[in-house]
Order: C-alpha cells, then sequence, then structure tokens
C-alpha cells in the first residue's frame, strides 16, 4: 500500500479549477499533488532517484500501469467569488502627463503621484475544510524500498498544493492514520472527474518547466557580468540577444488531460427490486444556484426554460466529440432529425413529498443512456461539466453546481 497525506496549514485549500477558475478544486486532483512534488524535484537540483520515484509513481516504471488512488478528504465551504485588482508585477510604469511640455525636466523622487501600478482582475476560489487532512490512497501499491525514504524526503520539500496561499505539509502516511476513504475511482458511477497522473507526465512537465534553458540563462547572466574575461562577455551578452531577446525562457502552464471519474464508495444493494429503463441508474445531480437577478429559487414552472438553455450550453462545448457522443447530448442526428437511439434525460429535482413542501427547484438530474461506453461517459461529462453558468433572461443568471456532499438533501439523491 501507498498513500500520501497532505495536511492543509492555514485551513482552507485555495486551487482552481482546470476548465473553470471561478469554481474552487475539491477534492484536489491526484495529479495536482503529482505536479506539485515535480516541482519540488525541479527546484531542488532534480536528482536522479526522486526522478526514478516520480517514475514509478506515474506508472512508466511499472510497465505503462495508470491507478488512480482513493481519496479521504474532508467536507468544505465554499465561499463566495470575489474579484480582486492585484498586480500582475512589479513593473513601476510612469504616467505621462500630456499638458506638460515634452522637455520638462523629470520630477523629484518625492513627487510620487505621477507613478501607477498595473492591475489586473484576479479570483481565488477557496474552500475552508471541516478537517484539514487529506489522504490519497493506492491499497494496491506496493511502495518498493528503494523508492521510500526518496519519497519521503521529497514530500517534506512540498510547501504548497494549488496557489501559493494553499500551504501544506505533506508525508507518507502509515496504515494505521489513514481515514476512511469517501471518493473511490468508479467510471460508471462518477460523480467526478479528476485529473491523474500517467505514463509520460513528468515528461511533459520537464518539457514545460524548461530546465536547460532557465539555468542555460542563469550563467549567462553570471558570464555577462565578467569583468575580468571581456571576451567571454561580449559572447554571453551575444547570446543571451541571439537566442533569448534578452528575456528569461518562458515557463508554460501545465494542463492535463488524463481524467478518472470518481464516485462514494458503493452502498449496499437495495433488497427491493426495481423497474429498470434505458438509462443508467447513476444520475448526475447538480444544484442552481443564484447568481444575478431577483430571484433566489425557481419553481417547477420554470424547468422547460432551464433544460432548454442548459442543453444549448451542453451542445455549444461538444463540437469536438464525437458523434455518437454529441447525438446523445443533443437528442437528434446529424441531419436533425430525432435520434433512434437513447439520449440524454433532465430530472428536475423538488422539494415535494412533505407537509410543508413548497415545490421549488433543489436542482436537476442528468441522466446518461445505461448502454453508454465508459469513453463516451468520460466525453459527456467533460462537456457537462464546462458550462459554468445558464442565463435565463428574466430568470436571472444561475450557476449549476455538482452536488458532491456525502450526506445531500433526500430530494436530491438517486434512491429517492
Amino acid at each position: 500500500m501507498l498513500a500520501f497525506g497532505i495536511r492543509y496549514l492555514n485551513g482552507f485549500v485555495a486551487a482552481a479549477e482546470p476548465d473553470n477558475l471561478e469554481r474552487a478544486e475539491w477534492p484536489p486532483h491526484p495529479a495536482r499533488v503529482f505536479m506539485a512534488l515535480a516541482a519540488a524535484h525541479f527546484q531542488t537540483g532534480g536528482e536522479l532517484d526522486e526522478r526514478g520515484a516520480l517514475l514509478w509513481l506515474e506508472g512508466t516504471k511499472r510497465g505503462g500501469e495508470i491507478s488512480a488512488p482513493m481519496i479521504a478528504a474532508p467536507e468544505g465551504a465554499r465561499r463566495d467569488i470575489v474579484q480582486q485588482f492585484v498586480p500582475v508585477n512589479d513593473k513601476a510604469i510612469w504616467k505621462k502627463d500630456p499638458a506638460k511640455p515634452k522637455k520638462k525636466p523629470a520630477p523629484p523622487l518625492q513627487a510620487a503621484t505621477g507613478i501607477m501600478r498595473e492591475r489586473q482582475p484576479r479570483v481565488f476560489p477557496r474552500v475552508w475544510l471541516d478537517n484539514e487532512t487529506v489522504y490519497l490512497i493506492w491499497p494496491n501499491l506496493n511502495l518498493p524500498d528503494l523508492h521510500r525514504d526518496t519519497l519521503v524526503r521529497l514530500c517534506s520539500k512540498v510547501t504548497r498544493i494549488g496557489h501559493s496561499s494553499s500551504l501544506v505539509q505533506m508525508w507518507i502516511a502509515e496504515n494505521e492514520e489513514i481515514n476512511e476513504p469517501n471518493w473511490v475511482p468508479d467510471e460508471e458511477r462518477a460523480l467526478t472527474h479528476l485529473r491523474i497522473p500517467g505514463p509520460g507526465t513528468l515528461d511533459y512537465l520537464e518539457q514545460l518547466y524548461n530546465t536547460k534553458a532557465i539555468e542555460d540563462y542563469g550563467e549567462l547572466l553570471v558570464a555577462k557580468k565578467q569583468i575580468n574575461d571581456l571576451k567571454l562577455k561580449k559572447a554571453a551578452k551575444k547570446r543571451l540577444r541571439d537566442e533569448y531577446g534578452n528575456q528569461p525562457p518562458p515557463q508554460q502552464r501545465p494542463r492535463l488531460s488524463l481524467y478518472q471519474g470518481y464516485a462514494r464508495p458503493a452502498q449496499e444493494a437495495a433488497t427491493t427490486r426495481v423497474a429498470s429503463t434505458v438509462f443508467g441508474p447513476h444520475f448526475l445531480v447538480l444544484q442552481l444556484r443564484a447568481k444575478q437577478g431577483q430571484y433566489q429559487q425557481l419553481d417547477l414552472t420554470s424547468t422547460l426554460a432551464i433544460v432548454g438553455r442548459w442543453r444549448e450550453a451542453i451542445l455549444s462545448n461538444s463540437n469536438s466529440l464525437a458523434e455518437p457522443v454529441r447525438r446523445m447530448l443533443s437528442g437528434h442526428d446529424a441531419n436533425g432529425g430525432p435520434a433512434a437511439d437513447p439520449h440524454m434525460a433532465y430530472l428536475p429535482l423538488a422539494f415535494v413529498g412533505y407537509e410543508h413542501a413548497d415545490g421549488h427547484q433543489l436542482g436537476m438530474g442528468l441522466v446518461l443512456p445505461a448502454e453508454l461506453s465508459v469513453d463516451d461517459r468520460r466525453q459527456a461529462l467533460r462537456a457537462i461539466a464546462l458550462v459554468s453558468e445558464l442565463r435565463l433572461g428574466p430568470l436571472g443568471v444561475w450557476t449549476p453546481k455538482p452536488m458532491t456532499a456525502s450526506q445531500p438533501p433526500w430530494n436530491l439523491r438517486a434512491e429517492t
């Protein structure tokens, strides 16, 4: 068994979903944890034994095997997103006054009223945690002694996972301390899809980190300042200009595309057998939260307006998908006629069935055909996840949020 323990030292996680920078990522994607380990490796010398351990963890040294961990993650409270304006760098910009003569001498240093700093809008989505500790668990992965001490050392170098304010402590966890997993890899019942590392991930991250070019650039900067060897100094200046344009080499943000479906651990099978349909029994539940407008709740009479706009939004993200997946999402074939095979259905989930129920919509269940392949289901759920808001005209703007709580409201449960 292999397990990583992660303690969020500030009591919150600050990290954004890769497809929606205004939505906090929780539970943590295993690929994000792997990237934190890789960053610690790159920034501390890139030792060969660390590289070997990371290649083993991603699966390259295990014959190309891809293994997704179970996750024991506490519940968290997502806070409202507040837009802030922050300086993107520490570069001062002099704001000229066109009314002043061009050749007027520069103002004295104490007159700083003309100095402005460029600011850009940014959001920092966070989740405040009920418990600060998370575990990533591979129950069937036997950690070789060769890599254990190396991974222990590498974990100790990890200081953050996500934003720089998301400070962590990371270690190799022992069996007796691990909490019961509440997220397990399961494509059929998937409630969410998380990025995971796979063979080739470390090579890809190395390429984007651009280590060799950055080290070469640093050495040339040192050589440029040489006063004793004018020939070396001149050659360094020439290379800095010709090869790098006198600018640091770029480091690109990684975009990992390997996803794994995750679900809550399976409950005991129901004792009562129910009639089945063409649809799968495990549907995706999304809550509707008011973002803008005069209404805080919608009732069942708004169902058609919600579904129509939601379908349009999902289809706008499906142009690159396979034709069977697009047909399943739209309910129409390539010629615009009705699809002959089953397509996705929408189930309005309302507050009903109780004495004081008022019928307002709690959310929507998106149900996929039972015979859908694992790959087609994954593509469909990715298109669904890309919808960040629904603009419903007079009804306002609404945000669909996946219902991932361990104990959701009764009317938002599949068994209900």
